[in-house]
């Protein structure tokens, strides 16, 4: 089973429990008192549905020490075969990735931006926080966290 979330305070929730946020669930820690006052941050939603296959330029790549090595720039452009990609290649080597080249775009009216924190799944695993959380965050001083800027989404960070 694999848990896709972060062990956070109850500072850093109520922090993010003023944004929103799509299917983040945060649930006490029990039976473990050096996790008194802590949560786990679920992030229990798959945008993946969400983004629009053939506007969305996916290409497999290397990452090796943060240098990108283009492996196939022609994937067929839809869910299932990203996620197949994903599967057979992505999930054995830790140095493949499947990353949308321009960013991501979104089908119909759906609006991204109306979510300050959120996760796509499957074949991205990051964590996204908008520039207003990261701000609010610091603001109160939380630490052992790092943000990284996103070049799928502006203004997002993700960890």
């Amino acid at each position: 089973m694999s848990f896709h979330g972060l062990l956070v305070s109850e500072k850093f929730y109520s922090i993010c429990e003023r944004f929103d946020s799509h299917q983040v669930q945060f649930v006490d820690i029990i039976g473990d008192e050096n996790l008194k006052g802590y949560k786990f941050m679920f992030f229990n939603g798959d945008l993946t549905t969400k983004i629009d296959y053939r506007k969305t330029n996916f290409i497999l790549c290397e990452n090796m020490l943060d240098e990108f090595e283009v492996l196939n720039e022609n994937l067929e452009p839809n869910r299932e075969n990203i996620i197949d990609i994903y599967k057979k290649v992505c999930s054995v080597s830790v140095f493949k990735e499947v990353i949308p080249k321009n960013g991501f775009s979104f089908i119909g009216s759906f609006d991204i931006n109306k979510y300050s924190i959120f996760r796509i799944g499957h074949y991205d695993k990051n964590y996204y926080f908008s520039e207003k959380v990261v701000k609010a965050l610091k603001a109160e001083n939380i630490t052992g966290i790092t943000f990284v800027e996103s070049v799928n989404f502006s203004p997002f960070t993700h960890c």
